[in-house]
């Protein structure tokens, strides 16, 4: 529905300097979490509540569910799944060059070696050649389980 540059211009015409978003992410998912609005004249403000569209249903669309998913999308890389990452994306609206109205600095999560659930040593084949490698017989010694002979109740 709406893209990025839709979101910018009606930003620029309500008179939004910038909005701050923090990313959040991993395991299976993220957040992307508005933290302020900034107006042109510095104040900080609400996210205006306004319909800039409607779902082929008939179901309005306001501006911060677009605005929330575009977001979301402007990082490179998994920043959600896995070991995730955080970060920042910032929106300058008022900005003329469109390389500067996005600003996006994450971190993303280690790609360690370190073992996870899903480790060698969990899903090893095992080895059916020798059952015994320590060469130890398995001794079970059932006498509990026998009466005593000679025992009469």
């Amino acid at each position: 529905m709406a893209n990025l540059v839709h979101c910018l211009d009606i930003l620029r015409a309500l008179g939004i300097a910038e909005v701050n978003y923090c990313l959040s992410g991993g395991g299976d998912s993220g957040t992307a979490e508005l933290q302020h609005i900034v107006d042109r004249d510095g104040k900080k403000r609400p996210l205006p509540a306004i319909t800039i569209g409607f779902t082929d249903s008939g179901d309005t669309v306001r501006l911060d569910e677009p605005l929330d998913d575009l977001v979301a999308n402007i990082p490179d890389g998994d920043w959600c799944n896995n070991e995730g990452g955080y970060g920042t994306v910032i929106l300058h609206p008022q900005e003329s060059d469109p390389d500067l109205q996005v600003e996006c600095t994450m971190t993303y999560g280690d790609d360690s070696d370190d073992p996870d659930f899903e480790d060698e040593e969990e899903f090893a084949v095992p080895d059916f050649e020798d059952p015994d490698p320590a060469g130890d017989a398995l001794t079970i010694d059932d006498s509990t389980l026998q009466p005593d002979k000679g025992d009469t109740p």
